[in-house]
């Protein structure tokens, strides 16, 4: 899966199962985005509805 990081530069997610697993449990409160800055390979990712929707395929 490729997705853009906040400055619209693609990332390829290599590992999409640990990914979702760390965004499930690090940035999210109850199950809800909680509006936080994930950091991978020096990409950033602004963790809100639309993004988690987008992963999740929601």
């Amino acid at each position: 899966m490729i997705i853009n990081d906040i400055y619209g530069n693609p990332f390829k997610i290599k590992d999409i199962k640990n990914f979702k697993y760390h965004i499930k449990t690090h940035h999210t409160i109850d199950g809800i985005p909680d509006n936080s800055l994930h950091e991978e390979e020096g990409f950033y990712f602004r963790v809100d509805e639309k993004f988690y929707n987008q992963l999740f395929g929601e």
